[in-house]
């Protein structure tokens, strides 16, 4: 345990802050493969991939905006990944490297001078296996609108998850946490600037999955809390902290044994994922981007997509 806070305070230290600016970013739906797809312990040096294309009818970002709920929105996310070290009898079983970029395409055009691709991130980290059941991942990212309806922004993750598998088999839930500081610009809507502090968030969650022969039934839930002042009333006050918003999923992943070699592993999934808006704040600012103009609570946002690994 000793080891693991030592590991969790030098990811800490190494988290930058800087000034805050006005933003509002998207998020990709395949999270987890910001986080680097451990699996196993493979030769160090070696190179890796993830490919993931994505197809859904609502842009919410990780802080429960809603951007657009209209059309059709596609989301590529292409990862390269590297092993640094991997010993399974070393109590830091696995170091590895990740690289990547994720896309924003909307059919229909818009932002502050208008277009279909809307928003390119770019984003590195590492995430390392401790103890054999505790991953740690650390990453940071920038948000570019392509669009130019907000300046470059940064914001860095810290988030640690458990495999309970061992204790709970079947019933695992697979418990995480993460810590999200915005490092440089805003990835939420600033309405007044003078009061956009320095904030963070923090998200707790769980990921229990289960398989049905071929078929994997992911049940991920999670909640967002967040401080005084991280998001702003329709007058650019600073709104209450607390609970952000909640979010729910059924996501079921079936493999493509046509599309799948002995290098390449490829699966379609399909998922539906719900919203519950509850910081007030947030709700203004849904309502001041136009696309929850009866300051609606509830988000329905559905999935389907393919998914590859090199």
């Amino acid at each position: 345990m000793m080891r693991l806070l030592i590991v969790l305070g030098l990811a800490l230290h190494a988290l930058l802050r800087a000034e805050d600016r006005p933003a509002m970013a998207g998020e990709p739906f395949t999270q987890e493969a910001y986080w680097a797809p451990v699996v196993g312990y493979p030769h160090p040096g070696s190179l890796h991939a993830v490919f993931n294309l994505d197809f859904t009818n609502q842009d919410v970002t990780q802080h429960g905006l809603l951007l657009e709920n209209r059309g059709l929105i596609i989301q590529p996310l292409m990862v390269f990944y590297t092993p640094l070290h991997a010993d399974p009898a070393d109590w830091l079983g696995n170091v590895t490297f990740s690289a990547g970029c994720w896309g924003d395409w909307h059919s229909r055009p818009g932002g502050k001078e208008p277009a279909n691709w809307r928003e390119v991130d770019l984003f590195a980290g590492l995430t390392s296996v401790i103890e054999g059941n505790w991953q740690l991942t650390s990453f940071c990212s920038e948000y570019l609108s392509q669009t130019h309806a907000y300046p470059a922004a940064w914001d860095c993750a810290l988030a640690l998850t458990y495999d309970d598998t061992g204790l709970s088999g079947a019933a695992a839930l697979h418990p995480f946490v993460e810590y999200r500081p915005q490092i440089h610009g805003s990835t939420t809507v600033a309405i007044a600037a003078g009061n956009a502090p320095e904030s963070y968030s923090l998200r707790l969650g769980i990921t229990p999955q289960h398989q049905f022969g071929p078929l994997k039934l992911e049940l991920p839930a999670f909640l967002t809390l967040v401080p005084e002042g991280f998001y702003q009333d329709s007058g650019g006050q600073p709104a209450a902290g607390g609970i952000g918003f909640m979010s729910a999923a059924l996501k079921l992943t079936l493999p493509l044994q046509c599309l799948s070699t002995k290098s390449v592993s490829t699966t379609f999934y399909a998922a539906a994922q719900y919203y519950r808006i509850v910081n007030g704040g947030l709700l203004d600012t849904n309502e001041l981007l136009g696309t929850a103009p009866r300051r609606e609570q509830d988000i329905l946002q559905f999935h389907l997509g393919l998914h590859a690994t090199f």
